[in-house]
């Protein structure tokens, strides 16, 4: 739960101080079929504001430094799910054109302070006053 306090909290920081918007996506498209309609439609209320750094990167990096911080999700097989669900929803936001590749880098880097502070850098308790 702190990792996404951490991260989602530095993130609308940053997006107040710095705002970033990308132009990729189409205004039109040449065909019209269901996916380009569905296209349409998620375009029309996901705005393509605030996007770096990228909180679907950093969500799905949050879900795997959780899901490798958890005992029952040790197993080599439990962790390369989780690695490739993370791959894939950063490669995807890219596809969909929700991200440029610029995105990435900067969720990863924010992520990867919150792992240090949340997963690696324990922080010392007082023994309680007797």
């Amino acid at each position: 739960m702190w990792f996404i306090i951490l991260t989602y909290t530095a993130t609308c920081i940053i997006y107040l101080i710095y705002p970033s918007q990308q132009e990729l996506r189409p205004e039109t498209f040449r065909r019209d079929n269901l996916l380009t309609r569905f296209m349409t439609w998620f375009y029309a209320f996901d705005t393509n504001t605030n996007v770096c750094p990228s909180l679907h990167v950093i969500g799905s990096l949050a879900v795997l430094a959780a899901a490798w911080n958890t005992p029952r999700f040790a197993t080599p097989l439990w962790r390369t799910a989780f690695t490739l669900q993370a791959v894939l929803i950063s490669i995807s936001t890219v596809f969909l054109k929700q991200h440029s590749l610029l995105d990435i880098p900067p969720a990863v880097a924010l992520s990867a302070i919150a792992y240090y502070l949340v997963y690696i850098r324990r922080p010392r308790r007082s023994k309680p006053a007797s």
